[in-house]
């Protein structure tokens, strides 16, 4: 099984490839719907490494936190990634 760290790092080349994909459909002039339907499936790749990320912060860093009582810090850092993400 891979570590978290391993996950994002694979969703990371996987969308890697994609963008170069994408640049390559950008230069060969490629129908504009195929262009777009590539950069919507990337933009939806980012979201999930989002929640990738999110759900490693929230069992290990978190966790942690709320247990030396950091309580105030972990909820402002939730509070500003969720306004972030609200923009």
């Amino acid at each position: 099984m891979k570590t978290p760290k391993d996950r994002v790092k694979h969703r990371i080349k996987i969308l890697k490839g994609q963008l170069r994909g994408l640049e390559k459909m950008v230069d060969e002039d490629k129908y504009c719907i195929d262009i777009l339907t590539l950069s919507l499936a990337i933009q939806r790749a980012l979201k999930e490494l989002n929640i990738l990320i999110l759900e490693d912060h929230l069992k290990g860093c978190v966790a942690e936190d709320i247990k030396k009582g950091k309580v105030n810090k972990v909820a402002d850092e939730l509070t500003g990634i969720f306004s972030i993400s609200q923009k």
